[in-house]
């Protein structure tokens, strides 16, 4: 949004040099894609983390500790001892032996406006360092990988390997950053949770060795989950050759909404396709296309609602086309003389179930209309 700064006109009796300072309101987005970040202090307490993110402090396993840690200063990073010498990795063996960091989140409930909250996590990354003692019994870890476990579903992911940490014995040295390329995204439902571990493999015999965490930094988004769109779709009713029928919604946390027939054969026989287009928050109205030559009878989709976390909500709705008046016409007599009755039977065969109008143009051949009409029925 372009803005334009008016100033008053100032007069001084000698040259003046003016600065001028702006400030622009952006932080606010700089942390829209984090959602626990964690710098370096040694109790493991990240610095930030989103308003709608559950999470515990960064976790030791309970096969390492910090019996011989060297830096435990407040601003030396997240650290243990302990690790295995082993350079084979299995990530049930070392969950077993606690051989481990663990990060820990969850998506929050939002009391206050009663909604559910399920995460979309895209990415971690970690600054790493170990102590090197140029490969004495006292070395840190020298491998490392990465597991995750969405309680939501799944077991553990085999592990991945980042690269190696920094070799250092100088406690402030900020580690190499070594993030978790492609990063399988999780969707972390309302109730869920996301464990994260790291782990250290092939340190020195002693296993006395510090491996030091810092900058721990899980990215991705938190959503109002599940997406919802009111009042909900259900039926929709129109006459055979109508080619639309409008649906007003008057709220949504959804951002998109998908319409698909793929479960109704009859209605991908009969022309429905897909349509898609974008929410509003605030309400709106959508327009369900119809196939022009549809026959009548019933047909079924589902919409569905999606935010931008890719959460998804399915309302299945009916879409009811309706028959033509299946009507049949007698008269009788077929002749009448001048002053004699005729009469004309309307019958609906009870086909259509509709309520229908007749118009009927009543004259003779010569153009002239009846003395009177009657209606009944």
């Amino acid at each position: 949004m372009n803005r334009t700064l008016f100033l008053p006109f100032l007069r001084f009796a000698t040259p003046a040099v003016f600065t001028i300072l702006l400030s622009m309101c952006v932080g606010a987005n700089l942390k829209a894609q984090t959602l626990f970040d964690f710098t370096n202090n040694s109790g493991g307490v990240p610095n930030y983390t989103d308003p709608n993110l559950g999470f515990d402090n960064l976790k030791r396993g309970s096969g390492v500790g910090t019996a011989n840690l060297t830096c435990t200063g407040l601003s030396d990073g997240y650290g243990a001892t302990g690790w295995p010498t082993t350079n084979t990795f299995n990530t049930a063996t070392f969950n077993t032996a606690g051989e481990y960091f663990e990060v820990k989140i969850w998506p929050q409930y939002d009391a206050m406006n009663m909604i559910d909250y399920g995460l979309n996590v895209t990415g971690f990354t970690a600054r790493l360092r170990r102590e090197n003692y140029n490969g004495t019994v006292s070395d840190g870890p020298i491998g490392v990988r990465y597991a995750l476990r969405n309680s939501g579903g799944g077991g553990w992911t085999s592990g991945f390997n980042p690269g190696n940490p920094q070799q250092s014995i100088v406690c402030s040295s900020s580690g190499t950053l070594r993030p978790w390329t492609g990063f399988p995204a999780q969707l972390v439902d309302p109730g869920d949770t996301l464990y994260i571990r790291i782990y250290g493999l092939s340190s020195g015999a002693n296993e006395t060795g510090d491996f030091v965490l810092k900058n721990v930094v899980v990215q991705g988004f938190a959503c109002a989950a599940p997406p919802t769109i009111s009042p909900e779709p259900d039926f929709f009713a129109v006459c055979a050759g109508e080619t639309e029928v409008g649906f007003e919604y008057s709220a949504a946390t959804g951002n998109t909404y998908t319409i698909s027939y793929e479960d109704d054969p009859d209605a991908l026989l009969a022309g429905f396709t897909s349509q898609s287009g974008d929410l509003d928050e605030e309400g709106g109205t959508i327009t369900l296309n119809i196939p022009e030559e549809a026959p009548s009878g019933y047909y079924y989709g589902t919409m569905i609602v999606e935010n931008d976390c890719g959460f998804t909500t399915e309302y299945p709705f009916t879409v009811y086309v309706k028959p033509l008046p299946d009507v049949s016409i007698s008269v009788m007599p077929l002749e009448i003389c001048a002053m004699e009755s005729v009469t004309l039977t309307f019958t609906d065969n009870a086909a259509s179930g509709n309520f229908f109008s007749i118009l009927a143009d009543l004259n003779d051949e010569r153009g002239l209309l009846p003395d009177e009409v009657n209606y009944t029925g």
